[in-house]
């Protein structure tokens, strides 16, 4: 586990009781929060739908990679990603999935700032 703020517990709670108990030893646990924490969490996803998308059958599941992009006309007034927008996409794309037999899965990111900035996050 890498973290760099990691949280170090010594007592849990008694579920029965509701009691405090001392641990026998020190149990440490990543602080979710910090950038090596968010990096394994990316990573993480980032593994999983990649076994997904090996591991679907293509008759039953359709997987798909898809980048939206706001032109600059269209950017939402608080510069931020409007969820409702990729609803309305994803229900587009599950009506035209209508007369077939495929589940559609999603997994949605969203990035901020311009290309330089996204290319040196990669």
């Amino acid at each position: 586990m890498l973290c760099s703020n990691p949280y170090i517990l010594t007592t849990k709670q008694d579920k029965k009781t509701g009691k405090r108990i001392e641990l026998n030893s020190p149990l440490t646990i990543p602080c979710g929060k910090c950038d090596l924490c968010l990096s394994a969490r990316a990573k993480k996803w980032a593994e999983q739908c990649m076994l997904e998308a090996k591991l679907t059958d293509a008759q039953t599941h359709c997987n798909l990679f898809i980048t939206l992009t706001y032109a600059d006309e269209f950017l939402p007034e608080n510069n931020s990603l409007c969820k409702n927008d990729l609803s309305v996409y994803l229900k587009k794309i599950h009506n035209l999935n209508a007369g077939k037999k495929q589940k559609i899965r999603f997994f949605a990111a969203g990035v901020y700032g311009d290309i330089l900035t996204v290319l040196i996050i990669i």
